[in-house]
């Protein structure tokens, strides 16, 4: 009887450790795009990526395309500005102590408007 008690309880325990390491698991950050709207075609696709990073619980946006010509505006979930900027100098912008999900994110060139937003998955 002790045996099948020591079993069920083992048993138990390694069911609690699986399922709170599922439920524990930390969400991250991921950029969704939700319309694009190309104004004068290139000979090139424009392709933007953007990834999303929390690191220290401040959001870190890597962008890997040039954004010299664009103008990027960044909403809370409230609808206010926490971020505008022009030609940016670097391709990392930094939002402080980033908890007001999900983010509204425009990105507006002359060649290409992009809107999307950063949620928590």
């Amino acid at each position: 009887m002790s045996l099948k008690m020591l079993l069920v309880a083992l048993f138990v325990a390694a069911l609690e450790s699986i399922i709170g390491t599922v439920i524990l698991e930390e969400k991250v950050p991921k950029w969704r795009e939700k319309e694009k709207i190309e104004n004068n075609i290139p000979r090139k696709p424009v392709e933007f990526l953007l990834h999303p990073k929390m690191m220290e619980g401040n959001l870190y946006l890597y962008f890997e395309t040039s954004l010299s010509d664009f103008s990027i505006y960044i909403y809370d979930v409230n609808g206010c500005i926490v971020h505008y900027n022009q030609s940016l100098d670097t391709d990392v912008v930094t939002i402080q102590g980033a908890n007001a999900y999900p983010y509204s994110v425009e990105i507006i060139s002359p060649v290409v408007s992009i809107c999307g937003e950063i949620v928590l998955e």
